[in-house]
């Protein structure tokens, strides 16, 4: 093992650090990238008299995005995975924490849960959406916290404590330690005792591969946690795990004295870059696919070179061909799948593919004769045969954007609409008819089919495009009803969701290409519908010919609100030349129109 030498140099003066109050003020770039700090006020709020391992996560990524975690004031989308990962965790705190082992079953998880449901924190983050939104939400946040009994049998973990927190524990002469453990546990083996550090990650699973060159930071994590733990207690852990209780995965860590070392040096390496940073008031950048997430993206002369936020995974994973780096076995077969991929991974074997086509010109050294594995280039030989051959369309049939055929605008009419509100106001609804129901199975909510009695394929109740289906049918009963429609029947519900459904289809593919029921595109355009419907009632009553307008109308409006939608993003920041171009783009709206 490599022996690492500390850098004598004395702990940094006590820190005025406030929590992320400080204006934007007081930063300044240079033209090759690196981030100056101007304020002393911010470069006194940036002194650390300790550090977490998250921290040095991010300065060991780049320099420049821990600064702007620490002053650029940050809200999560609540459907994002560290919110959703904060309120699982606390389901799981307080299970493990207060039932017993014995009564640890999946009734009282699914309580503890119900119960974060309740308190202050879930219900602000629920008021941010919209009411698919919210079912999405507990849905994913119930599903995380439900994986761990995937992953252990919990009436058999010895806990000793949950949420251990570490505040300025001295690791060594350099470094003070902030951190939690999530939980602490003792496993009995033979006639001796361990003890073991558990952390749930409710992120994506990916097995760490070395082969690409970089650390194994979650078990870097692990392993630091365990020698403050050590530094706490006396008892050194033995054993560390991390349970992704959304993919379902367990890792083991290796706990051993000489890997625990390495990490902690890692990380002390990582707080003196930080405190050499601070010192100098200079921050370096390192570009890469991750920029898109930083919240100076749109300023850093570094991070705007690529455009990584419009890399698609076929450019990543040919840009990574080109530098020679071998896929892992997932990525290999994700681009097995993906004809996009494969051409371009021929492109990169060939030394066809440039960085021009990601406009990163001049942001890495490429290699100019890169090796793809034999396995993708046999599979784009054998897919470029079938595809000559094929007579059959593509397996996903295009999205079809023209009007709907005539004959479903005539079913709406002749079923739901031709009736005047008072009427349909006295209607009852018709009776569903009886069907024998059989136990029907769920699953997990990223699976959106189930196999039923006899391998029949069925709708997983349990998964993100039942909640979808169920939201558009329930839009629909609750659209004819504000409208004036007392008590829609089934048929009526059906074909004004059938409606909806082709309306959040078309505006879904022209903003992906693609349609899915449990995508977040989906959702998206599904809340945008909702906003339409506000603005724009349904014309109950009228004869067809009207809702032809309505829908002729409104589908076309709903892709403009999608495509509007992304269109902002894309603009980034919104230049004064391009304000005052909206603004007199603004001003050539009039009122008229049919639903004037």
């Amino acid at each position: 093992m490599t022996t690492h030498v500390l850098a004598q140099t004395p702990p940094p003066a006590p820190s005025s650090y406030r929590e992320k109050t400080l204006p934007l003020t007081g930063l300044r770039w240079t033209t090759d990238g690196r981030l100056l700090v101007t304020s002393d006020e911010t470069a006194a709020s940036l002194n650390r008299r300790a550090f977490s391992v998250s921290a040095g996560q991010a300065i060991a990524q780049c320099q420049a995005k821990w600064l702007a975690s620490q002053v650029v004031p940050r809200e999560d989308d609540p459907l994002q995975a560290a919110p959703l990962g904060v309120h699982a965790h606390a389901a799981l705190e307080s299970f493990y924490r207060d039932v017993p082992a014995a009564e640890r079953t999946r009734e009282a998880l699914e309580a503890h849960v119900r119960q974060v449901f309740l308190s202050p924190e879930f219900r602000a983050d629920q008021e941010k959406l919209d009411p698919d939104g919210r079912i999405t939400q507990e849905l994913k946040v119930m599903d995380f916290a439900l994986g761990v009994l995937e992953l252990e049998d919990p009436t058999k973990v010895n806990v000793i404590e949950v949420e251990r927190r570490f505040k300025a524990v001295p690791l060594n002469t350099f470094l003070n330690l902030n951190g939690f453990i999530d939980r602490v546990e003792r496993l009995v083996t033979g006639e001796s005792e361990e003890v073991e550090i558990t952390d749930y990650k409710t992120g994506k699973y990916e097995k760490f591969n070395p082969a690409f060159g970089n650390r194994d930071e979650k078990a870097d994590q692990i392993r630091i946690y365990g020698r403050g733990y050590e530094k706490q207690t006396g008892i050194r852990p033995t054993r560390g795990q991390l349970l992704y209780t959304g993919a379902r995965a367990r890792t083991e860590v290796d706990m051993s004295v000489e890997a625990t070392d390495d990490s902690v040096q890692w990380l002390t390496d990582q707080y003196q870059a930080q405190q050499r940073a601070v010192e100098a008031r200079e921050f370096t950048t390192n570009p890469g696919p991750l920029c898109a997430w930083c919240p100076l993206v749109n300023a850093c002369p570094v991070g705007q070179i690529g455009s990584p936020k419009k890399w698609t995974n076929a450019d990543k994973f040919a840009l990574e061909l080109s530098n020679g780096v071998a896929l892992t076995e997932k990525r290999r077969a994700w681009m097995l799948k993906d004809a996009v991929s494969l051409r371009k991974a021929v492109a990169a074997a060939s030394g066809q593919f440039s960085p021009d086509q990601l406009g990163i010109a001049g942001s890495r050294e490429f290699k100019p004769a890169p090796v793809v594995p034999p396995l993708v280039l046999a599979a784009l030989e054998r897919h470029e045969a079938e595809e000559a051959a094929a007579t059959a369309p593509a397996e996903r049939a295009r999205i079809e954007t023209s009007p709907p055929p005539a004959p479903l605008i005539q079913e709406i009419h002749a079923m739901t609409m031709t009736a005047a509100p008072q009427q349909a106001a006295q209607q009852m609804p018709a009776q569903a008819p009886q069907q024998q129901m059989t136990p029907r199975p769920e699953g997990r909510p990223f699976d959106e089919i189930v196999n039923g009695p006899g391998g029949v394929p069925l709708l997983n109740l349990n998964s993100y495009a039942a909640t979808g289906v169920f939201g558009l049918v329930g839009l629909a009963g609750e659209s004819l009803t504000k409208a004036g429609v007392a008590a829609p029947t089934q048929e009526q519900i059906l074909a004004l969701a059938r409606v909806f459904a082709r309306m959040v289809q078309r505006a879904e593919a022209g903003i992906t290409s693609a349609t899915s029921w449990s995508s977040g595109a989906n959702t998206r355009v599904r809340g945008l519908l909702r906003s339409v419907l506000e603005q724009r009632p349904l014309p109950v009553g009228a004869g067809p010919e009207v809702w032809n307008v309505w829908y002729q109308t409104n589908g076309p409006y709903l892709m403009v609100l999608a495509q509007s939608a992304m269109t902002v993003w894309d603009d980034n920041a919104i230049s004064v030349e391009l304000l005052m171009e909206s603004l007199g783009t603004a001003a050539t709206a009039q009122k008229g129109g049919p639903f004037a």
